[in-house]
């Protein structure tokens, strides 16, 4: 079916969710390919989010209110 119908997503983020969403991935794990299981990362906050979507974003591009330590990334000047 995958021949016919290609992924198109390339990562998933849960950004600032709350515990019993890990709980809720716990259970449906096992049913989702290990494909798909790669793409998908959970985060709860806290500096391990910051450097994750630093990372995958680029800090150009992160917005500062999703951040924990907006000081992280340079304000931009706007002229």
């Amino acid at each position: 079916m995958s021949d016919n119908y290609p992924s198109r997503n390339y990562k998933t983020l849960l950004i600032n969710s709350p515990g019993w969403i890990n709980m809720a991935y716990n259970l449906v794990k096992p049913l989702l390919r290990s494909s798909t299981r790669a793409k998908i990362t959970i985060c709860n906050g806290g500096e391990k989010q910051d450097s994750l979507l630093i990372e995958i974003l680029g800090a150009d591009h992160v917005p500062r209110e999703l951040l924990h330590d907006p000081s992280r990334i340079p304000s931009s000047s706007e002229d």
